[in-house]
């Protein structure tokens, strides 16, 4: 597989093989859905905290990602991949980076002189991509690439807090691996499924109550994965839930506030905190709470809309002020 990926200049960002959509919306945001509705799920409902960033950032360390994906929803596994993958190295060896950081260089296959024609330019995109021998990839070539396989568990060992061998990680990449296989091939081709996705709330019946009737595929695939979890997070979780119903008996009932808003407030804000506050990530965010405010700016003015217009604008304005420490007064509410 080494001939599949030449060592040249990192381009670094995600870029698609056809300029033809066929997602309803763009990957990231599909994966953003999926992935948050699928956090809310394994929190509310089996007492599991993964640590998922949701929001993966089309720039590392000042350099772009290029990962020149096959289609629109095989990018959209791929960053269910690295995300998931990322999110159990957290929460079992303590690593400490982001998941755009497993992306091994070497699949970023272009010089960065050439960004807008490898983008837009189809033609001359699989021109280049003859030249150097390389074909759009899918999350099964990554999966089977041994090569790949280790320079992520190189990368997450070398970034953990716990003394970890590069052989440790390899071993729980191989365990977790068909779970999360499974979850992407319950990946429909119809955009029908992403756009009932994209009308729900973002919460834990996403999961617990649509999927069932719209991807019954998925919803099963979910459930296996939230049980190999609990085989290896179960007791911790059951530890750290306990301590946490003791502590909060003497708390105030909470106020009533749109879950929905408040959960998507806290996963953009959680994911600029996992890309280091760059200037990159503060743009992307500012941009995605923009939009969710001229969408329902658009929408009939009520209570709850009301509300949830003055939580999108608190987020943008912290984000722009740089005032981060102030999400802990969203968490409250």
């Amino acid at each position: 597989m080494r001939g599949l990926f030449p060592r040249v200049l990192p381009l670094l960002w995600i870029v698609h093989e056809k300029k033809k959509k066929i997602l309803p919306e763009d990957p990231d945001s599909i994966h953003y859905r999926i992935s948050a509705a699928m956090r809310a799920y394994l929190r509310e409902k089996k007492n599991i905290h993964l640590p998922l960033q949701l929001i993966l950032l089309d720039h590392y360390g000042g350099e772009r990602i290029n990962v020149v994906a096959k289609n629109d929803i095989e990018l959209a596994k791929i960053l269910l991949f690295f995300d998931l993958i990322s999110a159990i190295a957290r929460k079992k060896f303590g690593f400490n980076g982001n998941a755009e950081s497993l992306v091994p260089p070497h699949i970023n296959v272009f010089a960065t002189g050439k960004e807008d024609r490898l983008r837009w330019d189809k033609k001359f995109r699989e021109k280049k991509m003859r030249e150097q021998k390389m074909h759009p990839l899918t999350l099964e070539d990554i999966l089977a690439n041994e090569e790949i396989l280790g320079i992520i568990a190189t990368e997450i060992a070398s970034k953990s807090k716990k003394n970890v061998e590069k052989g440790d990680v390899l071993q729980t990449l191989r365990e977790y691996i068909p779970y999360i296989q499974e979850i992407a091939n319950s990946y429909p081709k119809e955009p029908n499924f992403y756009k009932k996705i994209l009308e729900e709330n973002l919460d834990a019946n996403l999961v617990d109550k649509l999927l069932p009737q719209i991807n019954a595929r998925m919803y099963r695939a979910i459930e296996r994965f939230a049980e190999k979890l609990e085989e290896d997070f179960g007791a911790m979780e059951l530890e750290n839930l306990e301590s946490f119903s003791t502590s909060s008996e003497k708390k105030s009932p909470p106020t009533l506030i749109d879950p929905q808003a408040k959960l998507e407030i806290l996963s953009i804000l959680n994911g600029l905190e996992f890309a280091g506050f760059t200037e990159e990530a503060k743009r992307k965010a500012v941009e995605r709470l923009s939009a969710r405010i001229a969408e329902l700016s658009e929408k009939e003015l009520t209570p709850e809309n009301l509300q949830r217009l003055g939580l999108y604008a608190f987020a943008v304005e912290i984000i722009r002020r740089g005032q981060f420490e102030r999400v802990r007064e969203v968490e409250r509410l």
